[in-house]
């Protein structure tokens, strides 16, 4: 889920243009991400101990992948109005149960293209049980799932144990 970017030194690069000189600098390069849209399933179906283990998970991605902003959206039928934004800056993250009702996928992929972000990532934390009438995206998008439930529209699933 990382890609590289300009935003610290590293010394397992060192700094081509003084490698002549028998000097070895650092160069600029990290590995990180942009912006990451994280949707949270909070239909009926999704128990407490569930979203806790959810929440467990998103505090690692910021922990590990370190990424400019995440966009935590909740959603059952509609994405729910309070849109959390997290950086690794916020950790521990807490997340609060918002909804209850059924469920469907397809309203953060429109909240997304509503938005006008160009996420480098989509994950959907969910047990999969709901329905998904959104195009495919043009970003990768994966869905950590807590069931044994893998018959998604598109994507990835990655199973939670």
């Amino acid at each position: 889920m990382t890609q590289p970017k300009k935003n610290d030194y590293t010394m397992l690069k060192p700094n081509r243009r003084f490698i002549n000189d028998d000097l070895y600098l650092p160069s600029m390069y990290s590995e990180g991400l942009g912006d990451v849209v994280i949707t949270v399933d909070t239909s009926g179906s999704i128990s407490a101990r569930e979203l806790e283990e959810f929440q467990s998970e998103i505090n690692c991605i910021l922990e590990d992948t370190q990424p400019e902003k995440v966009y935590v959206l909740y959603c059952d039928t509609d994405v729910h109005k309070d849109v959390d934004e997290f950086s690794s800056d916020d950790l521990p993250v807490q997340l609060t149960m918002r909804g209850g009702g059924g469920t469907d996928f397809t309203a953060p992929f429109e909240w997304v293209k509503e938005q006008g972000i160009n996420p480098d990532a989509f994950i959907y934390f969910t047990d999969l049980y709901g329905d998904c009438s959104a195009e495919e995206p043009w970003y990768p998008t994966m869905w950590i799932c807590t069931t044994d439930k893998s018959d998604v529209p598109f994507g990835t699933v990655i199973h939670m144990s």
